[in-house]
């Protein structure tokens, strides 16, 4: 049987190998047609942390020289003659006799670690290898350092090894014929053989004979050079050390009374270590020291002086004191009992050679972890210390009161220092030390790895810290803004949420402004925050003793905020203007109390002038503002401050934006000379025109252009000076085209050859493409023509000279619209007669085409007229509104019996239709700041608010829409938009209010888009009545315009150009996903 298995086994076994072998030899012929790789990998240096337990117990008598030196020439075999470095070989001889006298000193290790060297040099067993030098005979030796002449002796060595060495760094070489004795007395075994003869059988005949005889008798050996006397020695010294009595001196050397020629005889690398441990004890005791006289003396007489002087509306006394002095007392407990005794005990028990690092490193990762909450407790009120100590009276109590107090003086730290720097200077300061202790280590090292994890530790709970002084400084600055903040009686207050765990206070500070007839010049308090910017004159508050700070102008919010740098002989004025925003400065946001100085008169000294404008966008010039600053530094301050918040503000709305900017032109179109935009707001980091401008400014600075679209070079070469008024996108036989009518003509691009003119016309102010008849309808100086869309295309590749086109009117036409309705599509025109008074004619024109589904021309359907001043129409399908300036007429092409809306319910009138009676049970709610929310009561103010609306002189309707619910309107007119339902109805009795008048509106996926020659909102309109219609973006600029409201094309002027434009199109962030992803 097991004859049998045998040979099974030896089959398996050779198959294997053939089976092995064939791979092989596959592999080898793969290998085979690859290059060869070198294996010969250089050897590297001897580190001591390579010995482990094994190599140090091959050395039976650490306290004979002859057996050390036996042990030296074992090391030299393990490790094959590779190179021993003087440092290393010290540092293996440490670990040797720390591995068998691990109850000796430290100081008498490494004594006895120099002495055994020494004595090997003296023998000439080793030598020191500090290159390779040339003898007589061309041969190869080794110069003696001891008498500078190249040794004759044989050491064998490797080639490898001596190039290793250096003078910095030299070598070990052993001579294995040397002859080496001698003894070791301080690391010699005691020659007492008694059988209880060792510290644990002592200590307890210790303990039981204290216990027997209640008397303090030790029992002791009789060899002089024992350690377990010096055991008992240092046991009776822990167990008699009163903890809180011992005084720490000024250093290392000073505490224990040592000589110069005791630092002389110990190795210096040891002294510098244990220099730097005993400075760790020292500044802890001195830690201590400083906050205890903090939160016993300075502290509470601090908050009672400051309460006298400030008043308890600023210091809250009760609060102040448990935010300062219980969280200071909980630092100094958690620092003695969790740091400094601890390493008082290390200090006692090692006494002043300190061995144990890894200990200490501990001590202080514990010590971060536990000290933490209260640190940061504590931190939360420094701001209130460093505003208080702005005062004139409080500044003068600490720098003379405090100074003359008998433990501040003993402690010789001056008044400010004690305030700023007692509970947050240790975490600061330590990180520093321990580093520098660990640069006596190896990274090998567990101490060097143990005080890493110290330092990291410590690290982080700086960091930690540093996060909650500056959460600290904005929560105090935004209370303060909190008190300080009253408001005129005609500005209407924001909600500007200060107690939002997002609001970020930014900047305040003082800016002179010109009054309104020029005569005077006033100063102007200015408070940024993260998300408003407010205006205020400083107040003085006689119950306070302090000042308020009322807003005058309306809060501009920071996406609505606009600003410009106006020179006054400073900066020049041309684009790209580039401010680093490293430049801001770090000024107080609280300055001590002075009197108020609100009005300069006209005949004193002006300050020095340097303007900067800033705009509520939209707003016009009622809500722009020049204000001067005294220095041209203080306006960077502000300009690199506003520049902050537009881009913290920016970058954090980019993420939710639901429309991304998607860049038509940006280096083509410019404006004509004498009507390029001059006044170019600074453009911040992460605005979402940025990188278009940033984009258009680097491709012409290439070209030679210095910021200044007139400046360069051959500029009508690569520019087109015509404003931009209208565009159309459309697709032709798989291109897609983009058409830009200008003021001088048409242009055609397929965005991949330049642009060209097409067409030659005067102020083309609309462009519509309608690609199913191949037409292109163009109105361009009041005149509506159309053009086939092949000739057009034909012209622009150059394959036809010119093209002609047809009138659709004889006469000016206002405004023109394209639609579906009845399932058809109409064109719908208006025109004006001459002399009428307000009269608006109307044409419906359908395009008839032959069999073949060819255009051949347009057929009027339907004329009719309003008598009203009409500024457009809003086609659906059963019917259609025209836009007057009395509101919304609804008519039907049938009946062409016109009926006005919105229709207003009476409120008194008992007849009230089941949708009307809902909507009264109901009501409405808009939580929207901007909203004017309107609930039904008895009064209704919310119909008489849109009432008041609707009467005003200045209303002007934009468009009518219909929601996604399919059952409800929406009614925009150029500063509200009020809701209807399908019979023209109020269906809500709630009015969206605008910041600002629009000029043109487009309304897409329940998005409504408001335009204005400073700004572009995007609304999100709500489908069910009680929702809420959330503003979700904003982009501002200078002269935009809407070129297409059905694609949402934009132009505007380029910020960091002068006279540049930018052309950009809006598209739908999900939209673009859903496209890429198909």
């Amino acid at each position: 049987m097991n004859s049998a298995v045998s040979a099974i086994s030896f089959l398996k076994n050779n198959l294997l190998n053939d089976e092995t072998n064939n791979q092989a030899a596959l592999k080898k012929k793969k290998d085979d047609e690859l290059p060869p790789v070198p294996l010969d990998l250089p050897s590297l240096p001897f580190s001591s942390s390579s010995l482990v337990t094994q190599h140090f117990s091959t050395c039976e008598r650490v306290w004979s020289l002859s057996s050390v030196f036996e042990w030296c020439l074992k090391l030299k075999v393990w490790l094959h003659d590779l190179f021993i470095s003087k440092r290393e070989f010290k540092k293996a001889l440490i670990k040797l006799i720390v591995f068998h006298k691990r109850d000796v000193p430290l100081d008498l290790i490494g004594q006895n670690a120099d002495r055994i060297i020494d004595e090997l040099l003296k023998s000439r067993a080793i030598f020191y290898c500090y290159g390779v030098e040339d003898n007589e005979d061309d041969e190869k030796s080794l110069p003696d350092p001891a008498t500078g002449k190249v040794s004759t002796s044989k050491v064998s060595t490797s080639p490898d090894n001596v190039a290793l060495a250096s003078k910095d760094e030299p070598g070990i070489l052993m001579d294995d014929s040397a002859y080496v004795s001698g003894v070791m007395v301080d690391l010699t075994d005691c020659y007492c053989h008694d059988r209880d003869h060792n510290y644990a059988s002592g200590r307890q005949q210790n303990q039981t004979l204290n216990e027997n005889h209640n008397e303090n008798v030790q029992k002791r050996c009789y060899s002089f050079n024992c350690n377990l006397n010096r055991l008992i020695e240092h046991e009776l010294q822990l167990k008699n050390t009163n903890i809180h009595e011992i005084v720490l001196g000024e250093d290392w050397a000073s505490h224990w009374k040592l000589t110069a020629e005791d630092l002389r005889n110990f190795d210096k690398n040891v002294s510098k270590r244990q220099s730097l441990i005993f400075d760790l004890l020292r500044y802890e005791q001195t830690f201590i020291q400083r906050a205890t006289c903090f939160v016993e003396i300075v502290g509470p007489e601090f908050i009672k002086i400051a309460q006298l002087l400030v008043g308890p509306e600023i210091v809250l006394i009760n609060k102040f004191e448990d935010d300062m002095i219980s969280p200071g007392k909980e630092l100094v407990g958690i620092h003695e009992k969790s740091l400094f005794h601890p390493l008082l005990r290390i200090l006692i028990s090692n006494g002043k050679f300190i061995s144990n690092l890894s200990e200490i490193a501990n001590i202080y990762y514990n010590w971060s972890q536990v000290v933490k909450n209260s640190l940061l407790k504590y931190m939360s009120t420094v701001p209130m210390i460093e505003d208080l100590l702005k005062y004139e009276l409080i500044k003068n109590w600490v720098d003379h009161n405090v100074r003359n107090i008998s433990r501040v003086k003993e402690l010789k730290v001056n008044g400010p220092l004690l305030f700023m720097s007692t509970f947050n200077s240790r975490y600061q300061l330590l990180p520093l030390q321990l580093s520098d202790i660990r640069k006596s280590f190896d990274s090998q090292d567990p101490e060097y790895i143990a005080l890493t994890r110290a330092i990291d530790g410590i690290k982080k709970l700086g960091s930690k810290v540093n996060e909650m002084k500056v959460h600290a400084d904005n929560i105090h600055a935004l209370k303060r803004v909190y008190k300080q903040l009253t408001w005129k009686s005609s500005i209407q207050q924001p909600n500007i949420n200060l107690g939002s765990e997002n609001r970020r206070f930014l900047f305040r500070g003082d800016l002179s402004r010109k009054g309104d007839l020029k005569i005077n010049t006033y100063i102007n308090h200015l408070i940024l925050l993260d998300n408003y910017l407010f205006i205020t004159e400083k107040i003085k508050n006689p119950r306070l003793g302090g000042y308020n700070y009322k807003v005058v102008e309306n809060p501009i919010p920071i996406e609505l905020l606009l600003f410009e740098i106006k020179e006054n002989q400073t900066l020049a004025t041309s684009g790209g203007i580039e401010i680093s925003l490293s430049k801001t400065l770090n000024l107080n946001p609280l300055t001590s109390p002075k009197s108020p100085n609100p009005v300069l008169p006209e005949n004193e000294d002006e300050p020095s002038s340097f303007p900067i404008k800033l705009r509520y966008a939209g707003r016009g010039k009622h809500d722009s503002f020049t204000f001067s600053a005294k220095t041209e530094r203080e306006r960077m301050d502000w300009v690199n401050q506003l520049i902050s918040a537009r881009s913290s503000l920016c970058s954090r709305l980019k993420k939710t934006e639901p429309y991304n900017l998607n860049l038509i032109s940006n280096t083509n179109f410019a404006y004509e000379f004498s009507n390029r935009i001059t006044k170019l707001q600074v453009c911040a980091p992460h605005d979402p025109i940025e990188s278009i401008s940033t984009d258009a400014f680097t491709r012409l600075a290439k070209l030679g252009c210095n910021g200044d679209a007139y400046s360069l070079n051959n500029s009508r070469n690569h520019i087109i000076f015509s404003k931009a008024q209208s565009v159309s996108k459309f697709e032709y036989r798989g291109t897609e085209f983009y058409l830009v009518g200008l003021v001088n003509g048409v242009y055609l691009s397929d965005m991949q050859n330049r642009w060209k003119k097409v067409i030659n016309g005067v102020d083309i102010t609309k462009i519509s493409v309608v690609t199913s008849i191949n037409l292109v309808v163009i109105l361009g100086n009041k005149q509506l023509r159309y053009y086939t869309l092949d000739l057009i295309i034909n012209v622009y590749y150059e394959r036809r000279d010119s093209m002609s086109s047809i009138s659709l009117s004889n006469e000016p036409v206002s405004f023109y619209e394209i639609g579906r309705h009845r399932e058809i599509t109409m064109l719908f025109y208006a025109k004006r007669k001459g002399n009428s008074s307000g009269t608006t004619n109307f044409k419906v024109l359908i395009p008839e085409t032959d069999n073949d589904g060819v255009f051949n021309a347009f057929k009027v359907v339907k004329k009719f007229y309003v008598e009203a001043e009409c500024f457009g129409i809003s086609i659906f399908n059963t019917s259609f509104a025209v836009h007057t300036h009395k509101g919304f007429e609804i008519l039907e092409l049938d009946k062409l019996i016109p009926r006005s809306i919105p229709e207003i319910p009476n409120v008194d009138s008992k007849k009230t239709d089941a949708y009307g009676r809902r909507l009264l049970q109901n009501g409405t709610n808009m939580s929207m700041a901007t909203s004017t929310s309107i609930t039904a009561s008895s009064s209704h103010p919310g119909i008489d608010a849109i009432k008041r609306a609707m009467h005003a002189s200045s209303i002007k309707p934009m468009g009518m829409f219909k929601l996604t619910n399919n059952a409800e309107f929406l009614l925009v007119y150029n500063d509200y938009a009020i809701f209807t339902n399908k019979h023209g109805k109020l269906s809500r009795f709630t009015m969206l209010k605008f910041d600002f008048k629009a000029n043109s509106i487009a309304f897409k996926n329940n998005n409504l888009f408001l335009v204005c020659d400073e700004a572009i909102e995007i609304w999100s309109i709500s489908d069910f009545v009680n929702g809420s219609n959330r503003l979700i973006q904003v982009i501002v600029g200078k002269d935009i315009n809407m070129l297409d409201s059905n694609d949402l094309s934009f132009a505007m002027a380029n910020p960091k150009v002068v006279g540049l434009q930018l052309i950009f199109r809006l598209d739908n962030v999900s939209t673009e996903v859903d496209n890429s992803l198909t």
